[in-house]
């Protein structure tokens, strides 16, 4: 990691986390600024930050990010990442195991069920390869703005024997222009077959980027399967 994590403490007891990651060129500061918009008093909000690394859509330029992406192919709606560095994703992905694997031994007895993982963009890449490669039922993922890449179609998901139990948020932009909603409805497919609680959003009137209904989506989706630790 390039930097310490930005960590929002929780206003109360603590008794649930969320770990959030950013999309390309942004950082953990921007993600949490817009959650604290939405957290809980319980709630613990990790956001770390992507190391600055080279990125050849971004002309080369050193920009934070969680993987190189190498080339992008145009479809009718749009552009999408289709050459991703995979060895990189997998790194960023062990990255965020050992964030996972630490913030739980403050949770009560290291309850994985009481923490949340989530990313926009190439950060929800990271979040969604995470899950699917994860065996530990968690309290939730949030993949918003988001895909699965063509290869993790082609070697993760078929070894996927059984619904994963994470329950699961994934939100699109229906004004995307970045990440075609195609593109979103090919992952969709995919997630509704292999996660037992999934739950797809389309925002009206929102691009590559969040919006206040898609924080109040978030919202609801956080408290009802992360409540209140009095009403378990």
């Amino acid at each position: 990691m390039s930097s310490l994590p930005v960590v929002l403490n929780a206003k109360a007891k603590h008794t649930a986390t969320l770990i959030f990651l950013h999309g390309l060129r942004e950082n953990g500061h921007k993600w949490a600024g817009i959650l604290k918009t939405i957290q809980p008093d319980y709630l613990k909000i990790v956001c770390p930050t992507a190391p600055s690394i080279p990125v050849v859509i971004c002309e080369g330029k050193v920009v934070p990010s969680w993987f190189n992406i190498k080339g992008v192919s145009p479809d009718e709606t749009g552009f999408f990442p289709i050459d991703e560095d995979m060895e990189q994703i997998e790194t960023s992905t062990n990255t965020l195991q050992t964030i996972i694997d630490s913030e739980a031994k403050e949770l009560a007895l290291g309850d994985k069920t009481r923490l949340m993982i989530g990313g926009f963009s190439g950060g929800g890449v990271i979040a969604l390869n995470m899950l699917l490669k994860s065996k530990e039922k968690m309290g939730g993922c949030i993949a918003l703005s988001t895909y699965i890449p063509d290869i993790t179609y082609k070697t993760i998901v078929p070894e996927v024997t059984r619904k994963l139990e994470t329950p699961m948020l994934h939100c699109h932009g229906a004004d995307d222009m970045m990440l075609s909603f195609k593109r979103a409805k090919m992952t969709s497919k995919i997630l509704s077959s292999i996660v037992q609680q999934y739950d797809f959003q389309l925002v009206p009137d929102m691009g590559h980027e969040s919006s206040q209904e898609e924080m109040r989506i978030i919202q609801k989706f956080l408290v009802n399967q992360l409540p209140p630790k009095s009403t378990i």
